[in-house]
């Protein structure tokens, strides 16, 4: 039982230490984001736009949001429905992060209507539950 102590300590300087590693850091985001727009154009390259977006979506709101409309630009500019429809989708996910449910539900719908144009139903599904959310949300 002396131990306890110091098995305490020491597992808490451990988890701190990793925790402090994992902390948001700019430069890094940037090299990757220049690496990606180095790419060529496909859904590979959207896709990479999109994810980053949304996982700096906490640390970095402004960059962001501008991974996310880049993304739906560049999918709007290949044609590619589904790209399209998950665009809008993540960024009425972004609005709905800020509290902005009127700009989310507007980028919810544009998601589901190009989800049903394309007839990409699962899409479409997501969709449909991102607005309930979004509407259980505003009721509770």
């Amino acid at each position: 039982m002396r131990y306890k102590p110091f098995i305490v300590l020491f597992l808490t300087i451990f988890f701190l230490k990793i925790a402090g590693g994992q902390q948001y850091n700019r430069d890094s985001v940037s090299r990757l984001v220049d690496g990606i727009r180095k790419t060529s154009v496909d859904t590979g390259h959207i896709r990479q736009l999109r994810d980053l977006g949304y996982d700096i979506g906490e640390n970095d709101s402004l960059l962001s949001k501008q991974l996310l409309t880049e993304a739906l630009k560049k999918s709007i500019s290949i044609k590619d429905a589904a790209a399209i429809t998950n665009s809008y989708r993540m960024l009425g996910l972004w609005y709905s992060g800020v509290a902005d449910r009127d700009k989310a539900l507007e980028y919810y719908q544009a998601s589901l209507q190009t989800a049903k144009r394309s007839d990409l139903l699962y899409l479409a599904a997501g969709a449909y539950f991102n607005i309930a959310v979004l509407d259980r949300k505003s009721v509770v």
